[in-house]
């Protein structure tokens, strides 16, 4: 009965045991080495924030309202925005340009507050800004209104304070671990049984944290300079009419080192090229104007910070056109002691490079601005001014000889006759080469070609027959031509063959010395006629096309003095020379000059009055207007053939 229960109750004893052992291979830390074993739960998906949408973007969103009250005011290369709040906005695109760019995202800041400082920008710049408000799902409302302003200049800038780096905090010492607790052995007596050997678990190392690295310290703040006032613009800007020229006047603006008077006409933009800079008064006058235009001009303010915005702009206007002297008949000197010479002078402007100083009353008498010569005096770079160094050959009867002498009479004349011609005088060539060629002297008038020289080569056999002989002459080469030679080979070649007649009944030879001249790369000018027909009436002026001439002969009509050609006004005019026939089938090669009441030299002299001027009106005087400018160009452009 006794050893009964003893019996059943080892077995159960050695399970007793052998869960003890077992916990204790655990230790008692057994629960936490579990828990740091353990991986930690995943961190929940982050919500995805979407790319916030350009205006509209957010289909149907309604976008805020655009920013109001924008200021921008200027700062040392930079520039500093302020707005009103926009409804419905959760932030604000900044954007800004310069000049004629156009906005883009380089150029573009996000801000959330209503004021922002756009930095890195260039001084005396002009810049544009406006500024869009953004939705919180995205949508941009309509942009501001721009405002313009320049960035200042950069002030010296300050030395920066020295701030002490701080101390680096000394590592914190973990606290030491407490060992693992001990399981209590069991009081009840029990048989020995050897306990598994288990390693102990392996404690890990405490980490020892890093020291922390102190965060950079910021520079010291710059103080942000007084801004800049913008200049003010000039006021009360007027622009009144002057000789080919306008006046524009202005009151003083406060500040102002200089002033900028730009302007225009029709279609242009106000540029570099159309401006003038204003150092002292308030006014100034633009030059070389066109007198059938109409301006516009506008003025700036110049000060050491920069431009002003252009004032407002006047009414346009249209500048006055030269006046020329009505009188058809003027004395030039009252006596002239017999045998005496006057001299051969020319005068220059005191600034050549400005068509409005060729415009003198000398000039103006001879309508030269109604083709603006002075334009082409004053666009010379190269070569010899006024035609000097070319020759113009006046073919027909002759000049006007003075007293048997090799030199023309007319004081306006003197230096520019070279040679004359043969036959007895003719005030018709006389006019003509006072308009090629006068000297410019301060008296009377002056030609075209002021410099250039004339030579007088006479065709009047039977309806000028001798022409083609005469042209082969005037080329450097005389021979027979047509049945006729001419004995004007002495005077040797000119540059320039201008022509004031027709030949009705020699086209022919006519025909074969313009081919002979053109070969020689001469220029020849002739009329188309005065009986208003709708072609040239006769040779020269009708074979300025034809093969081995073309390129080297030009037509010319005649303009009236409203500019327009006069075989416009049919019915024909009662004076048979007033009038102009039409260039027709040559007008490739036809040009039209003024030819009414053309102011020139006159071949009269009289003891009691001197030589004279006259008024003269046909083709045979736009001829030499075309016959200087020739000679005119060619000795601007040396190195140039005839036909170039």
């Amino acid at each position: 009965m006794t050893e009964a229960p003893v019996r059943h109750s080892l077995p159960r004893l050695a399970v007793i045991l052998l869960a003890l052992a077992l916990s204790a291979c655990g230790g008692g830390g057994g629960g936490g080495s579990t828990a740091g074993n353990m991986e930690p739960p995943p961190e929940p998906p982050r919500p995805t924030v979407s790319p916030e949408a350009g205006s509209g973007g957010n289909g149907g969103a309604q976008p805020p309202a655009s920013p109001t009250d924008i200021s921008l005011r200027s700062a040392a290369r930079q520039l500093v925005v302020s707005w009103t709040e926009a409804t419905g906005a959760a932030r604000y695109r900044v954007q800004w340009k310069s000049g004629d760019e156009a906005y883009s995202a380089s150029r573009e800041t996000i801000v959330t507050g209503t004021r922002h400082t756009i930095p890195d920008l260039d001084p005396g710049q002009w810049y544009t800004v406006r500024v869009l408000a953004v939705s919180a799902d995205g949508n941009a409302g309509p942009p501001s209104p721009e405002v313009i302003n320049i960035p200042s200049a950069l002030p010296p800038a300050l030395p920066a304070l020295e701030t002490p780096a701080p101390e680096a905090p000394a590592p914190e010492t973990p606290a030491p671990v407490p060992p693992a607790p001990q399981a209590p052995a069991p009081e009840t007596p029990a048989p020995e049984i050897p306990a598994p050997e288990m390693p102990a678990p392996e404690m890990p190392a405490p980490e020892t944290p890093a020291p922390e690295t102190p965060p950079p310290v910021p520079p010291a703040p710059q103080p942000e300079p007084e801004p800049q006032p913008q200049p003010e613009a000039p006021a009360g800007v007027s622009a009144t009419p002057a000789v080919q020229g306008l006046r524009v006047s202005w009151s003083a603006a406060a500040g102002a080192a200089s002033y900028r008077v730009q302007w225009k006409s029709g279609d242009q933009s106000y540029s570099a090229d159309r401006q003038a800079v204003v150092t002292t008064g308030t006014s100034h006058t633009i030059p070389d104007l066109v007198a059938a235009r109409r301006y516009t001009v506008r003025v700036l303010t110049v000060t050491a910070g920069g431009d002003s915005l252009p004032s407002s702009e006047p009414p346009a206007a249209s500048p006055t056109p030269p006046s020329y002297t009505a009188s058809t008949t003027v004395r030039a000197w009252t006596t002239r002691p017999a045998g005496s010479r006057y001299l051969a002078e020319t005068l220059q402007p005191s600034s050549p490079n400005l068509a409005a100083s060729w415009r003198t009353a000398e000039y103006n008498r001879t309508k030269m601005d109604q083709v603006n010569v002075a334009a082409g005096y004053a666009a010379r770079t190269m070569g010899q001014p006024g035609g000097g160094g070319r020759t113009i050959a006046i073919i027909g009867t002759t000049l006007d000889a003075d007293d048997g002498n090799s030199n023309v009479g007319h004081p306006d004349l003197q230096g520019s006759i070279i040679v004359n011609g043969r036959g007895t005088t003719g005030t018709h060539e006389t006019r003509a080469a006072g308009i090629a060629a006068a000297r410019r002297n301060g008296r009377g008038m002056h030609g075209v070609a002021y410099n250039a020289n004339i030579v007088g080569f006479t065709a009047q056999e039977d309806w000028f027959a001798d022409v083609g002989a005469v042209l082969a002459s005037v080329a450097g080469h005389p021979q027979e031509v047509g049945g006729h030679t001419a004995d004007d080979s002495a005077r040797g070649s000119a540059h320039v063959a201008s022509m004031s007649f027709r030949t009705p009944r020699h086209a022919t030879a006519t025909a074969a010395g313009m081919k002979i001249a053109a070969a020689a790369g001469r220029i020849m000018v002739a009329s188309t006629g005065n009986r208003l027909r709708d072609q040239p009436e006769s040779y020269p002026a009708r074979g300025v096309a034809d093969e081995g001439i073309a390129g080297y002969a030009i037509a010319v009509g005649a303009l009236n003095a409203a500019g327009t050609a006069r075989s416009a006004d049919r019915p024909r005019p009662p004076h048979p020379h007033s009038g102009s026939s039409a260039c027709g089938a040559v007008k490739r090669y036809c040009l039209y000059a003024p030819g009414e009441q053309v102011y020139s030299t006159s071949g009269v002299y009289a003891s009691n009055t001197g030589y004279q001027y006259i008024s003269s009106s046909g083709t045979s005087f736009a001829v030499p207007f075309v016959s200087g400018a020739a000679a005119l160009v060619w000795a601007a452009f040396p190195n140039k053939t005839g036909t170039q």
